[in-house]
C-alpha cells in the first residue's frame, strides 16, 4: 500500500477559489460528501471572516447552494453544495483505496490518498494533471498503525473538527517555527542530546536567551496541545471508539 499527500490547484473548485481570494485564511474541510454530479462540503472559517467568505463563495459559478450552520470556538461552519470538480471525479474514477481533502490555503487544496501500488499511484497522478496543477508534498509506503490512526481521524468528522480547532489556535512566530524545526533536525530532544542551546542559537542567528525563552513557549504550547488531545482521546473512549497512538 502507498500514500500520497498532494497540493492541488483546481480551476473549478469554489473552496480553492475562496482560498485565493482570502490569502491569509486556512480553510479546514471537515466533511466532504462527493457524488458524481454534486458535492456537499462542510468547512470552517474564522468568525470574523464568515460574512466576506459567504459573499465570495455565493458568487462562484460552481456553487449551487451555501449557508452558515453554527459557531464554536474555532469559527463558523459553512455548508456548500457545488458541482463535483474534475479532481474529485478523477479520484472517483481511479483505483484509490481512500481519499480525503484536508484544507485549502493560498489557492491550493491539500489531499491525502491511499493506493494499492505504484501503478495506481501513477494512474491517479496522470489523471489529476490533465486539468489541474498538482504538487506532490509527500509520498511513499504506508506504515501500518500510524496510517490507521490517520484514516480514522480523517474519517471521523467530529474528531477531525476538534483537531482542526486545536491546529487553528496554534499561532507560532517565525522564530519559533524555525527553532522547532532545528531542535528536531539537530536532535536536541534526543537522548543523548544531539546539540546544545548555544549551537541552536548560532544555527538560527539569535541569542541563547532568545532560544531559551522561545523553547519554553514551545514546550508550554506542546503540553497544552497534548492535554487537549488527551481530552479528545478520553471523549472517544467514553463514546466507545479508540485512537491508537504510536510510542516514541
Amino acid at each position: 500500500m502507498r500514500y500520497l499527500l498532494l497540493d492541488i490547484w483546481q480551476p473549478d473548485c469554489p473552496i480553492v477559489y475562496l482560498s485565493e481570494k482570502m490569502e491569509d485564511l486556512k480553510i479546514y474541510i471537515i466533511m466532504p460528501h462527493v457524488l458524481p454530479r454534486e458535492t456537499r462540503v462542510l468547512f470552517t472559517v474564522r468568525g470574523e471572516e464568515v460574512q466576506n467568505a459567504m459573499e465570495i463563495i455565493r458568487k462562484n459559478e460552481y456553487v449551487k447552494h451555501a449557508r452558515a450552520l453554527w459557531k464554536d470556538e474555532s469559527g463558523e461552519d459553512i455548508e456548500v453544495v457545488c458541482k463535483t470538480t474534475d479532481a474529485m471525479e478523477k479520484f472517483l474514477q481511479s483505483h484509490v483505496v481512500f481519499q480525503r481533502s484536508l484544507y485549502a490555503f493560498g489557492g491550493f487544496e491539500r489531499w491525502f490518498a491511499i493506493l494499492k501500488n505504484k501503478r495506481d499511484e501513477n494512474e491517479v497522478l496522470n489523471r489529476l494533471k490533465e486539468k489541474n496543477e498538482v504538487k506532490i508534498v509527500e509520498k511513499g509506503k504506508t506504515k501500518g498503525q500510524d496510517l490507521r490512526t490517520m484514516i480514522w481521524l480523517m474519517a471521523n468528522p467530529l474528531t477531525y473538527l476538534q483537531m482542526a480547532s486545536i491546529l487553528t489556535s496554534l499561532n507560532l512566530s517565525k522564530t519559533q517555527e524555525t527553532l522547532l524545526k532545528e531542535t528536531l533536525r539537530r536532535g536536541y530532544y534526543s537522548y543523548p542530546r544531539g546539540t546544545t542551546l548555544t549551537k541552536l542559537a548560532e544555527s538560527i542567528g539569535v541569542s541563547k536567551a532568545t532560544v531559551v525563552k522561545n523553547l519554553r513557549k514551545l514546550e508550554g504550547t506542546s503540553i497544552q496541545l497534548l492535554s487537549n488531545l488527551l481530552k479528545i482521546k478520553e471523549e472517544n473512549r467514553k463514546n466507545g471508539t479508540k485512537i491508537k497512538t504510536s510510542r516514541y
